[in-house]
């Protein structure tokens, strides 16, 4: 009486069917008249059903119950052919069956509801949000608090900003699914306390398959629309542009000044300062997937290649502003962003099996993305009494590279191993940055501004982190299960993992004198500054360059992890299951600088944070019926200092804008956390779910402005913080609503979290700051976040279609703390919508059509930063100012597949 799963229902001499789901249920849509219908399982004897009748005004309903083949006698059977991870029906098995509090988004998911990458992917899970399009924020919970993991290996970032990975650099064509683990268990890395993000790659299909895909898209703030760039962006379009390298004159120098220089000759920098104007193309997008399965029925290598390339323009205007106390603009520049970029991925897995339980798989990934933006801030500053232009022409580039070597062995019928080794690369580099800033005299009338000559600049930076990891595991079931399928009843893991990860950072800036420039040429074009920094002038005195590299802007650093586990998994009873287990982290981190005080002879200074840090866990699940389970975890997990965090270099983000320095002070901070949560698994793949969470933070990081400064921002260790939420989910198909096929093909999934975050910033270890209150909400945190999918799924003989909206809102949230007077600064809540369309065509479905809309409502992008009074040692708010806004603009793509061969 049992639902059986993934037994193949069809009709005879078709490909038309349907595979069951968790409980036996299937459903597909055929034309009216008469059919023999078979079905298929392994153990069990094939059920054949001649003339079964569909009309076309209601559904035809059979009931199968198939009997088990006994007639033959088998040693042994081995199944080499791989379960498609991917489907939402094997993912919602894998989470009903879970110890942990995981929740997953497989490929079939991501393509019906129009996620490309898997930021966007990401979004769809309970408790997420995105922030800048590619950092999650987990429960409020943002960088620091989160591990970014590929195919279960830590991996180093392409980001020297974040230690996460941006997860817009894996493109949704190379993930079978993402894995969102919100719970500690001592297999995982214990620095986390939102969540351990999986990204996991696809493998090979069971059948060969071989597909082109070709996209174009257009955006209705940057198509075809007047464009301006660096003029290096000609020879961009494939991303390895090495035009703006340091001069190698110039790099052979350890300090830089052509007026003091006796050779200038070859010093001179090659890019031009001019702008390039020109109409912005369509973007574009191009993809080759193989995969494949060489073997017999008890062994073989399997294989999947992917390769994807795309670029694209987009166009953003509005303002950026800083304000004092009583609300008087300080900065007030309005803005606008040109940016073009490209992404290149490549996948190559490899998987060799020796039989259907034991493995060995090699996992590559390849990711290129750079950036070509120009950017106009134009507007007023609180030092001058004239109308200012800063243009910054910037190129970043980032790039990764990652393989990974996995086994997974049984030894006899109780023990299982598995072992891995990873390595990973990510290099970071921004050359050539050039930023000039001048003062208006006129229409379209500029001179330089000769008095903040940091302003007027060339900007050099690489970094070059890499990311070394070991583990080997071992599960062994002390009581085996007596049936195929159960869990085993008294079983413990343990095991041990090592991580070597370091980091490289340098960087140069050289700075422009043109007080003599502005007695010569004192009107000058600002679209057109080459005319006035050639080599002649360069020689003449006319203008001169400076180096103004500080010994703070070369830090390296090094963390190391080493992490024995254990795990007890002990079943009381049918339904209820205890997990207990410990961690023990063994870390070192150094951090090797100079202060920007210091003199470039002065001795390296080292900051080091170790120790011996146990992290327990203990868990409980209850199954309630078949189709309830409740579970409970609680943890104590640890948060390290980003290398960024705990170095003193200084990086400004946008002319007179804020300029982030780190702090060599800092110290971990560790977690306490607890979930509790009720499933109710339902019919055809539906899901019910309702938790409960809290955390109370310890010497919690965040970001902090300086003593006397309003412009310059570092970081510090708060008191404490406490974090509590409640998070619902709900996805089911409208067949509630009746019988007809439209509400069968008709389904929806929407997820809900209220959030509370309290942090008390206490004296900050000692250090003299300039905060306005003495309480606020986590950074990153919002009090709410909505998100609603409604898919309508179609298959047909010849046409198979599928149409998605999705939705998504995240609640008002605190980008930054206030100080000297000033309130905190929020980002406001945005509204996005998209919607996206698949069809494939024809008998065989070769021919795949897409088409997405994005963020259709194009919403403005804003901050907003609270107006405080003064009442004696407190400040009460009195109001708020706008202090950036910006649009998006709405992006339309269409995109055409071709599955030359395959399923």
């Amino acid at each position: 009486g049992d639902g059986i799963i993934g037994a193949n229902v069809v009709i005879e001499g078709t490909s038309t069917g349907a595979p069951t789901d968790l409980d036996g249920y299937y459903s597909f849509t055929a034309d009216a008249g008469t059919y023999t219908i078979r079905v298929s399982y392994i153990g069990y004897k094939k059920y054949t059903k001649e003339g079964v009748a569909v009309s076309a005004d209601q559904p035809a309903l059979l009931n199968i119950v198939l009997e088990e083949d006994l007639g033959e006698e088998l040693t042994a059977v081995e199944v080499v052919a791989t379960v498609e991870r991917g489907t939402d029906a094997v993912l919602m098995m894998d989470r009903k069956e879970a110890n942990v509090m995981v929740q997953s988004i497989g490929s079939q998911e991501l393509s019906r509801v129009g996620a490309s990458d898997a930021a966007e992917g990401l979004q769809k899970v309970v408790g997420l949000s995105v922030q800048d399009n590619k950092y999650i924020i987990v429960r409020g919970l943002g960088d620091r608090y989160n591990v970014g993991m590929l195919n279960g290996f830590p991996v180093a970032s392409p980001d020297p900003d974040k230690r996460v990975i941006p997860f817009d650099i894996f493109p949704s064509a190379v993930i079978q699914n993402l894995d969102v683990v919100k719970s500690f268990s001592p297999e995982l890395y214990g620095d986390f306390s939102g969540a351990s993000i999986n990204i996991v790659t696809k493998e090979y299909p069971n059948d060969p398959i071989l597909q082109l895909s070709l996209g174009v898209g257009l955006n209705t703030q940057s198509s075809f629309k007047d464009f301006r760039l660096d003029p290096e962006r000609n020879a961009d379009i494939l991303g390895y542009n090495q035009t703006r390298e340091l001069p190698e004159a110039i790099a052979e120098m350890t300090n830089y000044n052509s007026s003091t220089s006796t050779e200038r000759a070859g010093t001179e920098f090659k890019t031009s300062l001019n702008p390039d104007f020109f109409t912005a193309p369509v973007n574009q997008s191009y993809g080759v997937l193989y995969g494949n399965f060489f073997g017999n029925s008890s062994r073989g290598l399997g294989v999947m290649v992917n390769a994807n390339y795309g670029n694209g323009y987009s166009y953003q205007n509005g303002f950026n502003r800083t304000i004092d106390a009583n609300g008087n603009y300080l900065v007030n520049f309005g803005f606008e962003d040109f940016s073009y970029s490209t992404t290149k991925s490549t996948l190559a897995n490899f998987v060799y099996r020796f039989n259907a339980e034991s493995d060995i798989r090699f996992y590559n990934t390849y990711t290129h993305l750079t950036t070509n933006s120009l950017i106009d801030n134009q507007g007023e500053h609180w030092d001058y009494d004239r109308v200012m232009l800063n243009r910054r022409m910037l190129y970043q580039q980032n790039e990764l590279i990652a393989n990974q070597l996995v086994g997974n062995h049984p030894i006899g019928d109780r023990l299982k191993v598995n072992w891995g080794l990873s390595s990973s690369m990510a290099e970071a580099s921004e050359p050539d940055r050039r930023q000039f800033s001048y003062f208006k005299v006129g229409e379209d009338a500029y001179e330089f501004n000769a008095i903040d000559r940091r302003e007027q600049h060339r900007f050099f930076y690489d970094l070059s982190d890499r990311d070394y990891s070991a583990k080997v595991g071992a599960t062994y079931a002390i009581e085996a299960a007596q049936e195929e399928g159960d869990v085993n009843p008294f079983e413990i893991k343990a095991g041990v993992q090592a991580r070597y990860k370091t980091r490289d950072f340098s960087s140069r800036i050289f700075t422009y004198f043109t007080n003599n420039i502005n007695s010569i040429y004192p009107v000058i074009d600002a679209n057109f500054p080459d005319q006035y920094f050639t080599q002649a002038n360069l020689n003449n005195g006319i203008y001169n360059i400076k180096e103004d590299t500080q010994p703070s802007d070369t830090y390296d650093a090094n963390l190391k992890i080493v992490a024995p586990y254990t795990e007890l998994g002990l079943s009381v009873s049918d339904r209820f299951r205890l997990m207990a287990g410990l961690r023990a982290e063994m870390s070192e981190q150094v951090i090797n600088y100079r202060l920007q005080t210091d003199s470039e002879f002065a001795s390296i200074r080292t900051n080091v944070i170790k120790g011996f840090i146990p992290l327990p866990m203990l868990g409980l699940r209850y199954d309630v019926t078949d189709t309830d389970v409740v579970r409970w975890n609680a943890s104590r997990t640890i948060s390290r200092p980003d290398f960024k965090e705990v170095t003193p270099f200084q990086y400004t983000g946008f002319a007179f804008g804020f300029t982030e320095q780190g702090n060599p002070e800092l110290q971990n901070g560790f977690n306490y956390n607890t979930d509790l949560r009720f499933e109710r698994y339902l019919q055809r793949g539906g899901l019910f779910s309702i938790g409960l969470f809290g955390k109370y933070l310890d010497n919690p990081i965040t970001s902090t402005f300086l003593a006397g400064s309003v412009l310059l921002q570092s970081y510090a260790n708060a008191d404490r913080a406490t974090l509590a939420g409640l998070e619902v989910e709900y996805r089911r198909s409208f067949d509630f609503m009746g019988e007809a096929n439209i509400w069968k093909e008709l389904s929806f999934a929407t997820n809900a979290s209220v959030i509370y975050s309290n942090m008390v910033l206490g004296d900050f270890g000692g250090q003299s700051t300039n905060q306005t209150s003495d309480e606020v909400p986590l950074t990153g945190a919002s009090p709410y976040l909505i998100n609603t999918d409604l898919i309508y799924s179609k298959q047909l003989d010849n046409l198979s279609a599928s149409v998605s909206a999705s939705y998504n809102i995240y609640g008002r949230r605190l980008m930054s703390l206030g100080t000297l007077g000033l309130g905190n600064l929020y980002e406001l809540p945005v509204n996005m919508l998209n919607l996206k369309a698949d069809f494939w065509l024809g008998t065989t479905q070769r021919l795949g059509i897409g088409f997405e809309a994005k963020n259709l409502l194009n919403p403005t992008i804003s901050t907003e930063q609270e107006i405080m009074e003064a009442n004696g040692d407190s400040y009460t708010k009195v109001g708020e100012q706008l202090i950036n806004e910006y649009k998006r603009g709405v992006s339309f793509g269409l995109k055409v597949n071709y599955k030359i061969f395959g399923y």
